[in-house]
């Protein structure tokens, strides 16, 4: 699995969990894919929990290549 699992911890959908996607524009912003019956429970203000694996991957058949924030989606 290349993605770091997030589960919600507080609101309505707290409990489900979804993947990290990506990021936009730094580090306080993480993308995060849901179910779409769990996009139906979000508001703002829902706590995630962000378990992070690694720090990227090195392609062992191609030098000088790092992959960061890849995602199996």
């Amino acid at each position: 699995m290349i993605a770091n699992r997030v589960r919600l911890v507080s609101g309505a959908a707290a409990g489900e969990s979804g993947w990290a996607i990506g990021k936009h524009g730094g580090v306080e912003d993480v993308m995060v894919a849901f179910a779409p019956e769990v996009h139906d429970q979000l508001v703002i203000g829902d706590r995630m929990r962000v378990r992070s694996v690694g720090a990227g991957m090195r392609l062992a058949n191609v030098e000088d290549v790092r992959v960061f924030n890849a995602s199996r989606i």
